[in-house]
């Protein structure tokens, strides 16, 4: 299979690997692929950047991206890597990608909470059930998009606590703030809060076990207990708050790691030996 391009794309930027022919491994990281990103402008874009590399476009492909789920999206993403000079394209989505990098042969459930949110069972080598994943506009309770919404919410709705809203309001230029809500697209605001909060994780713990409770309030209704794998940066970077809370709720987390890109690098070398 040498040499091959893997990528993994989610809503803010496109993780990418080029093994090449002697095994080394090449990393680097571009703007998001996501089907909803391509216009004419774009790929004019990417096709300048990828001419540049003409052995990457010579090499099979293994791109990962969310929005490809169906085969139709899958599809018209590979004709558009076409159009571009790539030759050898296989297009799954980011489910794909998670449940490789974490589960490889085996079986299991897996969350991913990243900019967005997903919940879903990995068996035989197949997504056999999704729940959640409905998108920002509706849904995505338990990743950094939903829990920027929901600090913005309690800041307007005035239920932050007085040290919160002093936190939010030194944090962010609030007359700035409304403004970009209103001339950009919502989950990209709201999906930036997550970071600049970062350094009040403690203050603002509150919100992120409420965020994580409707999530796993959507996703898993049984009483059962859940052994789960987790990937996304949202959850990582909140990791200490959410493992021992989820515990005590009968959720284990078995794994996590915030970006499938590494494992899925190793685990496709590994399948090439």
């Amino acid at each position: 299979m040498l040499p091959f391009l893997i990528a993994d794309s989610g809503g803010t930027k496109t993780d990418w690997c080029f093994v090449d022919s002697s095994n080394k491994k090449h990393f680097f990281s571009t703007k998001s692929y996501h089907p909803i990103n391509w216009s004419k402008d774009f790929e004019q874009n990417i096709k300048k950047f990828w001419d540049m590399f003409p052995e990457y476009k010579k090499a099979e492909l293994r791109f990962f991206c969310a929005g490809c789920l169906k085969k139709e999206k899958s599809d018209e993403l590979s004709e558009l890597f076409k159009r571009i000079g790539f030759v050898n394209i296989h297009v799954l989505s980011d489910l794909h990608a998670a449940a490789i990098s974490l589960y490889g042969n085996t079986n299991g459930y897996c969350a991913i909470l990243g900019t967005g949110s997903v919940f879903f069972e990995w068996k035989d080598q197949e997504i056999v059930s999704i729940t959640g994943g409905k998108g920002h506009e509706i849904g995505d309770e338990g990743s950094g998009f939903y829990f920027g919404k929901l600090v913005y919410e309690a800041y307007s709705n005035h239920s932050l606590s007085d040290n919160q809203t002093r936190l939010f309001e030194k944090e962010f230029e609030i007359k700035e703030f409304i403004n970009s809500l209103a001339k950009k697209n919502t989950k990209n605001v709201f999906s930036s809060i997550p970071e600049r909060l970062a350094k009040f994780k403690k203050e603002f713990e509150n919100i992120h076990l409420r965020n994580i409770d409707l999530f796993f309030d959507d996703v898993w209704k049984s009483n059962l207990p859940l052994n789960v794998k987790v990937v996304g940066g949202y959850f990582k970077a909140n990791s200490d708050l959410f493992i021992p809370y989820l515990k005590r709720k009968g959720i284990h987390i078995q794994d996590f790691n915030s970006r499938p890109i590494d494992s899925l690098v190793d685990y496709f070398v590994r399948f090439d030996d």
